[in-house]
């Protein structure tokens, strides 16, 4: 298997590299990890993540912030049950999985974690930000119409949050459901929208 080949290439070059520097400086990809079927290692192996920006090391920070943020937040305990949605590409999910499993553990109800497959570009390929409206439409479409709140990753909307790459704003995106509508693209946000229903007004209808 290459990306398991790939991941214990690197993990040698690391092991040389601390050894005569004291720093790993190679690093997987998340997306080798995951199609190596391996959980992402510990922060400690990223060195402070300096290539975070290029989304290396990406889940392993997403897992850290939402277990610090939930552990102190006492109204984790008390929210109220209700249908949410977090849709996600394929590399993001498992980390998506693991947060909503740790939420249910101190809220008593779980989040949905959707696959959304890119039929655009191809299922080989994986990031949130390369989804487009089409995709994230046919993926609102299969869902429950019991769903309160749907969240959309920010990332597929570009920069400004305007448009998808194939020019679908997340009001078009959010009108093939009746839930409320959010973007998000950190744990805070997540977090803010499980909490209070809404990180941000509800997009227009």
């Amino acid at each position: 298997d290459e990306a398991h080949n790939a991941v214990e290439q690197c993990k040698r070059w690391q092991s040389r590299f601390r050894a005569r520097f004291d720093t790993g400086f190679v690093y997987p990809s998340d997306e080798l990890y995951l199609l190596a079927g391996r959980d992402v290692p510990g922060a400690e192996v990223y060195d402070g993540f300096p290539v975070l920006s290029n989304g290396v090391g990406m889940l392993r920070s997403m897992l850290d912030e939402w277990t610090a943020l939930v552990r102190r937040t006492p109204r984790v305990r008390a929210t109220r049950p209700r249908s949410v949605a977090w849709l996600t590409g394929a590399l993001a999910r498992p980390a998506l999985e693991a947060m909503a499993d740790r939420w249910h553990e101190l809220a008593g109800w779980r989040p949905i974690v959707v696959l959304v497959r890119n039929t655009f570009f191809g299922e080989d390929v994986t990031v949130s930000g390369l989804l487009t409206g089409v995709d994230l439409m046919h993926a609102l479409e299969e869902l429950p119409c019991e769903v309160e709140d749907v969240v959309l990753p920010r990332s597929a909307f570009g920069f400004d949050g305007r448009q998808t790459l194939d020019g679908v704003s997340a009001e078009q995106v959010g009108a093939v459901h009746p839930g409320r509508v959010h973007l998000a693209s950190t744990p805070r946000e997540l977090l803010t929208i499980l909490l209070s229903g809404s990180a941000r007004p509800a997009a227009p209808r």
